[in-house]
């Protein structure tokens, strides 16, 4: 997490490098003996991933329009200056998305207005 919070290493192969290391420690705890990919394929929450997938897909593709630091911007402005407005517009904003929609979700759109706020 620290590499990709720092951005050193770029995220996809921190997250190949996390996996390895995972597998690595799996094969330990079993004493050498593996399962075979299509058992483990089974262990896979396929609505979840393609959930993340499609939400990551929008985020990325939002971020280049713009929208996330237009939404920073009008929060900003509302607060008028005072933080403690800021956080309860903010606290808002999440309550009020995650009425809607799921908790990742919410945290997938709303992070990124966090960060461009910084």
């Amino acid at each position: 997490y620290i590499f990709i919070l720092l951005e050193v290493i770029h995220r996809t192969l921190v997250a190949i490098f996390g996996s390895m290391v995972a597998l690595f420690f799996f094969f330990i705890m079993h004493n050498g003996h593996t399962e075979s990919i299509s058992t483990l394929m089974l262990h896979m929450e396929w609505s979840t991933l393609g959930l993340l997938f499609g939400m990551m897909l929008m985020v990325g593709e939002l971020s280049h329009t713009g929208v996330f630091e237009w939404c920073a911007v009008r929060l900003l402005v509302a607060s008028k200056g005072s933080f403690n407005r800021l956080m309860i517009l903010l606290c808002s904003l999440v309550a009020l998305s995650s009425a809607f929609l799921d908790n990742v979700t919410t945290m997938l759109l709303i992070a990124p207005v966090t960060i461009d706020m910084c």
